[in-house]
């Protein structure tokens, strides 16, 4: 899998920098307060870069669109530089 590396990847570490607080955050809050996009392809490249993201469904909209959380460990987030 081609990623980008965190170092080189503004997009990358906006995300991170919003993970960064041990919380989960749905897909459309990581979109609307970072302006990234294809936010599972984003936390596959974090964890190609050795950041622990996990995702976890959370249910469904009224629209009955699935919802989705993304959060780092929060003892890990505390770690990172």
């Amino acid at each position: 899998m081609h990623f980008a590396k965190l170092k080189n990847s503004a997009r990358l570490n906006s995300i991170l920098s919003l993970l960064r607080d041990g919380e989960s955050h749905t897909t459309r809050e990581i979109i609307q307060r970072t302006g990234a996009c294809a936010i599972n392809s984003a936390a596959a490249e974090l964890r190609a870069n050795n950041i622990p993201v996990t995702c976890r469904y959370v249910g469904l909209t009224q629209e009955r669109n699935r919802i989705y959380a993304y959060q780092i460990d929060p003892a890990f987030a505390g770690q990172i530089c």
